[in-house]
C-alpha cells in the first residue's frame, strides 16, 4: 500500500484478535467498536493480543503498517465474588474473598517477606501454621525463644532438627512419646527431686561406673547375677546376709579371717 492510498495519516492502535492466511490478514478491534479485518502491510510477525497500527485506504480497506508486541501486565479483577490479582503470566498472586474477607497470597516461585531495618510480626487470633515441602529452616545470630503460656507443642510424623550453642527449656510439666531415642554428647547432667523409670529391658555399657548414694535398695524377683574378673566389697560397720540356702565354691583356697568365727 502506498501513502497515497491512505485517507488518514495518523495510525490508529487496534488489538489483534486473530490472524489468517499465515499472518497476512488480521482481525482487529479498537477500544470501542466492532472487529474488522485488516491486511498486514508490515513485515513483522504478529500474534494474538498484539497491537496493530491501522490506517484506512482510499477504498475503506484497513492496513496494518506496524505491529507492537503485546506485553502482558498484572491485572486486578473481580472473579466469582473475589478480588483476584494476577501477574503478567496470568497466575494468581493474591485473592481476597469478598464474603469472608479472607486473603490468600500465592507465589509459584520464591516469596520473600523482609524487614531489613525493623521487626517482623506475625499474629493471628487462631492458629499459625508453617509448612515446608523439604523442610523449615530458622537462622539467626541471636536467640530463639518460644513463649506459649498455657499451650502445647505438637511435632508431626516428619523430622525436627535443631542446632544451637545452648538450648534452655522451662516447663511445669513435660511429656514426650517417642519411638527410637538416640542421644550423643560429651557430658550429661541431670538434677531432679525424683526419677521414675519403667522399662522392659535396660542395657548399660560403660568403661567406669561411680555410684554415690545414702541408701540403696534393689528388689529382684527372680535372678541377680554378677560376672566379673575381681570383686571387692568394703563394709565399714556390719554385713548381714540372710539366705534360704547358701552354696559357695572356689577352685582354689578359701580364707576366712576374723577375731571370732562362729559356725552353727
Amino acid at each position: 500500500m502506498s501513502a497515497s492510498q491512505a485517507q488518514n495519516s495518523v495510525p490508529t492502535s487496534m488489538r489483534v484478535l486473530s490472524t489468517a492466511e499465515r499472518g497476512r490478514r488480521l482481525r482487529v478491534q479498537a477500544h470501542e467498536g466492532s472487529a474488522q479485518w485488516a491486511i498486514n502491510a508490515s513485515s513483522a510477525s504478529v500474534e494474538d493480543g498484539d497491537r496493530a497500527l491501522i490506517v484506512t485506504g482510499s477504498d475503506g480497506t484497513y492496513y496494518a503498517i506496524g505491529i507492537v508486541p503485546h506485553r502482558p501486565r498484572p491485572t486486578a479483577n473481580f472473579e466469582s465474588g473475589s478480588l483476584v490479582v494476577r501477574n503478567a503470566s496470568g497466575e494468581v498472586v493474591l485473592e481476597m474473598d469478598e464474603s469472608s474477607s479472607s486473603v490468600r497470597l500465592v507465589s509459584t516461585h520464591d516469596l520473600e517477606v523482609a524487614a531489613p531495618a525493623g521487626d517482623l510480626a506475625l499474629s493471628a487470633g487462631g492458629r499459625v501454621r508453617v509448612s515446608g515441602g523439604t523442610g523449615v529452616d530458622i537462622a539467626t545470630t541471636g536467640a530463639v525463644r518460644a513463649i506459649t503460656p498455657g499451650a502445647s507443642w505438637v511435632v508431626g510424623s516428619g523430622e525436627l532438627q535443631g542446632r544451637s550453642q545452648r538450648l534452655d527449656l522451662a516447663s511445669s510439666s513435660t511429656r514426650a512419646s517417642l519411638g527410637d531415642i538416640a542421644v550423643s554428647g560429651k557430658r550429661a547432667s541431670i538434677v531432679c527431686e525424683c526419677v521414675h523409670a519403667s522399662v522392659r529391658r535396660l542395657e548399660s555399657v560403660s568403661t567406669e561406673v561411680i555410684c554415690q548414694t545414702r541408701d540403696l535398695f534393689c528388689d529382684v524377683a527372680r535372678l541377680a547375677q554378677t560376672t566379673t574378673e575381681r570383686m571387692r566389697i568394703v563394709v565399714r560397720a556390719g554385713l548381714n546376709i540372710r539366705t534360704g540356702r547358701t552354696h559357695m565354691r572356689s577352685q582354689q583356697a578359701t580364707r576366712i579371717d576374723g577375731e571370732k568365727i562362729h559356725l552353727g
